[in-house]
């Protein structure tokens, strides 16, 4: 590419010259700009931050209370009317028992987790 100021092997010396003759103008705008992106800094608000609960699954530690034995499962079938009545009511209380255990084990994994104030 020849034109008026030859080849680009002269594009050097002519960039010597520009920094000579214009030094105080590329200064004073390099200046200008380092000036403008050091306040576009300082006039930005600070990042505020927030916190944000978010529950997180736990695995239940509680182990499932023994099922007890029930007297009606294990009565004969030509057992007699008193016998089998007396099963009944006495599994009635153990069921009752078994169920609030049950209940306490729920109770006890669907519990809130304590968290700690920071």
């Amino acid at each position: 590419m020849d034109g008026k100021w030859g080849s680009w092997r002269m594009f050097p010396l002519i960039l010597l010259m520009v920094v000579v003759l214009y030094w105080r103008q590329l200064v004073t705008v390099a200046v200008a700009i380092a000036l403008v992106i050091v306040l576009t800094g300082c006039s930005t608000l600070p990042a505020e931050i927030v916190t944000v609960r978010v529950p997180i699954p736990v695995p239940c530690e509680v182990t499932e209370p023994a099922r007890p034995r029930m007297d009606t499962e294990h009565l004969a079938l030509s057992a007699k009317v008193d016998v089998q009545n007396r099963a009944m009511r006495a599994e009635i209380d153990r069921r009752e028992a078994y169920e609030g255990q049950l209940r306490t084990a729920l109770r006890a994994c669907t519990a809130p987790v304590a968290t700690s104030v920071e």
